[in-house]
Formats: C-alpha cells, structure tokens, sequence
C-alpha cells in the first residue's frame, strides 16, 4: 500500500490532522461590536459565516480567509503569503475606526476524517470536512496522525476546498466564489456594487470548477478547444478517478472527456 492510500485508509477510522502555512490575525475593538461591525463594512460576507473576502472596488479578490468570532474579537486565517495584502486592505480603514489587527502566535491545523472528531482547541472554525483549530502548538493534537501534502491534497479536491494562491487569486470574486461566500443582501462593502450587478444581471465570464477525469488532459478543452487551466490535481479514492480543479470559461458547456462534479448546494452547471 502507498503512504497516500494508507493515510486516506487511516482516515476512514480515526481523525488526522494538517498543519497548514496559514497565518492567523486578531481584530478588536475598545468599542462593543466594533470590529464586527469594521469587518462587516469591509469584507463582502456575513459576519456568522465560516468564509469571507476582502475585495477591491471592482469586485477582484484581494484576500480570502477563514473568520471565527468570539465575543467582540474576530479571528482571521488566511495564506502567509497574503499578510501584507490584507493589512493593506484593511489598515486604511482600521486607523478610520479604532480597530486593531494583530497577528497572533496561533498556528492554523486542519482537523479532519470521515468519523466522528474530537473538538480540540477553542477556536474552531468549520469546513467542508472537519474544522480549523487555532492552537499555540501541536501538542493539544495528542496521538493524532499528520497527512502528507499529497494526501491532504485529495481532502481537498474531494471536498471542494480551493487554495489562495494556487486554485485562484486575484480575479473577480464571483468567478471562485461558493454558496454561502458572498452575501447579497449585507449593506455597502469595497466592490459590492460590481458584485450585485454582475448576481443579479449576468453570469461571471470564468468559473473554478472541479472535473473529474479518467486520465488527466494537458488542458481543459471544449469540443476540442481550450477553455482553461487546471490548477490542482489529485486521484481520488472517493470517485475512482482523476479530480481536478480548473478555471474554465462556457462552464456551461460540458467538457470533453470529463464530468463536472457538484458539491453541496453549488453547482458549476447554471440554468
């Protein structure tokens, strides 16, 4: 058995973990709500929500993070290498209200697997499969195993769960963004204008989508003509075939030699 296949094994009977290059920052406030109320003004999703963004004016992403609140502080985790994007995004508007963003010493583990896992650590934010947690170390982890980059790779093909930085970056928000990501009923935040005109009056020109192949194409193509880019890969055990992740333009049209695969209440295929 390869390691890959026998970690993924080891997950159908007992939790794992993934220790993940994401940097984890604190938002307060001397104010009662107001460094919810400062991000909800800034970032174009509900405050209750798992998922959230920071975009520009024209509704292209500049920061994509995982967010928790706890009390009047708002945790945020997101790519390393993303830091200084989303203090500048943020910072003008911090200093305007009061609002401090700092960087903690957390470290950002993923906890997953196919049963039932233990709630470890207090700052717990959830995924498609299992949940972060923000712990100062991994020694709150205790027997739990950790996955290798490859097999955490498939985790997250099979559960849609696209990286910053390598599934997408900075495109409009719209051409990424899953059920619950975006809200379109929230007050004025940076983009949100592009956002609801492109919601409510047209379709996005591009879409990241997950196809699932029988042997992995050079590119995604359309009755023979390229259409986009594959940026993440796996074989999933799940579907018995190649998954892959792609951005793609007619992602209406199906794809030659492949399926797309549907996660959830999202769906690539519009109607």
């Amino acid at each position: 058995m390869d390691t890959t296949l026998e970690e993924y094994t080891i997950a159908l009977m007992q939790p794992v973990y993934k220790e993940l290059p994401k940097v984890a920052f604190k938002v307060s406030s001397r104010v009662p709500k107001g460094a919810v109320d400062f991000l909800n003004k800034v970032a174009c999703n509900d405050m209750h929500r798992a998922k959230n963004a920071i975009l520009d004016r024209f509704g292209k992403l500049v920061v994509f993070f995982d967010q928790l609140v706890v009390g009047g502080n708002i945790f945020v985790a997101f790519e390393k290498q993303f830091k200084d994007r989303f203090l500048s995004g943020i910072g003008k508007y911090a200093a305007l209200a009061k609002v401090a963003v700092e960087e903690t010493p957390l470290k950002v583990f993923h906890i997953l697997g196919f049963g039932k896992l233990p709630d470890i650590g207090a700052l717990r934010i959830p995924q498609n499969i299992g949940y972060l947690s923000l712990l100062p170390d991994s020694s709150g982890l205790g027997s739990l195993r950790e996955i290798s980059e490859n097999t955490y790779a498939i985790f997250r093909l099979e559960n849609d769960i696209p990286l910053q930085g390598i599934d997408f970056d900075q495109q409009m928000f719209l051409e990424i963004a899953r059920d619950g990501w975006v809200s379109f009923t929230k007050g004025c935040y940076p983009g949100q204008e592009v956002m609801a005109r492109v919601h409510n009056l047209s379709n996005p020109g591009r879409k990241l989508v997950r196809i699932l192949y029988e042997k992995v194409p050079a590119a995604v193509t359309i009755n023979g003509t390229q259409v986009g880019t594959i940026t993440s890969k796996c074989f999933s055990y799940q579907h018995k075939k190649f998954l892959v992740f792609a951005a793609i333009t007619n992602y209406h049209v199906p794809v030659d030699d492949g399926e797309y695969l549907r996660y959830g209440h999202w769906a690539v295929i519009l109607t």
